[in-house]
């Protein structure tokens, strides 16, 4: 269940983040999912409205006795959007609060380094990643290494990006008519091609493929010139991957 949704359209409609603004009716929505499906149910929301309704602690007590199997929780207000940092602190609060239950930090885990230090900072029992993912799609394997060994290799070189890019593709090709797999691909394709460092121009040509054999055109011209500063096999520095910014009324 989405309780941390900061759009306004949809928390100003009591849903997303404006279900931390209804405590019995949300608690009692929540019970009924539980009891009506047999499956678990997680719940995933933000610290509170805002710095002076910090409500999330609260909810997370009161899931579990109704029977939540897992709780997310995203460091930030409702009010803050994305804009600032996470608080830690504040996702230890909600760790705090339950006794069986684990808790998952959210927010700003961009690398390894920052999910260890969400992890040891708050005591929660897993990481959720977003964006991160765009920019470096090996973040899991990565996670999982260090998990594992405390090592981990480095994400991706340009040629095993354009090949997992490929990948995926066959895949959304599967699943999708192949004109509606490119246009559907087309916005996961910025992200990789970003990543791998292809000059501009060529990242706005992608965008403009319609069918399947310009698809393939468009990629091999992309591999043919490779990444901005050659480097094919070594590691790709990593991209940035903005967020909503603004008053988060405006959204």
């Amino acid at each position: 269940i989405n309780m941390g949704c900061p759009v306004n359209r949809i928390a100003g409609a009591g849903s997303g983040a404006g279900m931390m603004c209804s405590t019995e009716s949300t608690i009692k929505l929540v019970q009924r999912v539980v009891e009506a499906v047999r499956i678990p149910v997680s719940v995933k929301m933000r610290l509170g409205w805002d710095a002076d309704n910090l409500t999330a602690p609260f909810f997370a007590a009161e899931f579990e006795q109704v029977g939540v199997c897992a709780i997310a929780i995203h460091g930030r207000t409702r009010e803050q959007g994305f804009s600032g940092s996470v608080s830690r602190p504040g996702i230890r609060k909600v760790v705090e609060a339950v006794r069986k239950i684990p808790v998952v930090g959210n927010g700003d885990v961009r690398s390894v380094a920052d999910a260890a230090q969400m992890i040891r900072e708050t005591g929660c029992q897993a990481v959720s990643i977003g964006r991160a993912a765009l920019a470096n799609p090996w973040i899991f394997r990565q996670l999982d290494q260090w998990e594992r060994t405390g090592e981990f290799e480095p994400a991706g070189t340009f040629e095993e990006r354009l090949e997992l890019m490929k990948t995926q593709f066959r895949y959304m090709q599967d699943a999708h008519p192949p004109h509606r797999a490119v246009i559907l691909f087309r916005k996961m394709a910025h992200w990789y091609l970003k990543g791998m460092r292809i000059r501009k121009k060529l990242r706005g040509d992608f965008q403009k493929v319609k069918t399947t054999q310009e698809f393939d055109e468009a990629l091999e011209v992309i591999r043919r010139e490779g990444p901005v500063g050659g480097n094919r096999t070594g590691v790709l520095t990593d991209c940035h991957v903005p967020v909503p910014g603004g008053p988060v009324d405006k959204w």
